[in-house]
């Protein structure tokens, strides 16, 4: 599938029932990259009305 990060997480907003959860992985290394992508995502999530939670070890 190729959308980009913004476009799914909107779409899961549409779809979703209320009070229901979207679960989104990226890996650290991944997004520690040029530009700050999971910097960028967080955003993303919160703008469409998400919680975002970090889970850790």
């Amino acid at each position: 599938m190729n959308i980009s990060r913004p476009d799914y997480i909107s779409e899961a907003k549409r779809c979703l029932a209320t009070n229901s959860y979207v679960l989104v992985t990226e890996t650290t290394t991944k997004s520690l990259s040029p530009g700050e992508r999971l910097s960028r995502l967080r955003d993303v999530i919160k703008e469409n009305g998400f919680e975002y939670i970090t889970m850790s070890k």
